[in-house]
């Protein structure tokens, strides 16, 4: 392991948090613009890059 210093090691600690902080955002933005696409079509699932996406209810995005 690199030789760190504790104050490093929480920065970086720090930066990862916020990173996620972010990403758990954009994905929520996903998730409902996704949701509101395939509200009015007659779609129950789709697959992208080999993953299958499921659309229980129309309003829960599922990957399998």
């Amino acid at each position: 392991m690199e030789n760190n210093t504790l104050e490093e090691l929480v920065r970086r600690y720090l930066k990862v948090k916020e990173t996620i902080k972010e990403l758990n955002r954009e994905k929520k933005e996903l998730e409902e613009m996704i949701v509101e696409f395939v509200e009015h079509m007659d779609i129950d699932n789709i697959i992208v890059d080999g993953v299958m996406v499921e659309f229980t209810r129309k309003t829960k995005i599922q990957i399998k």
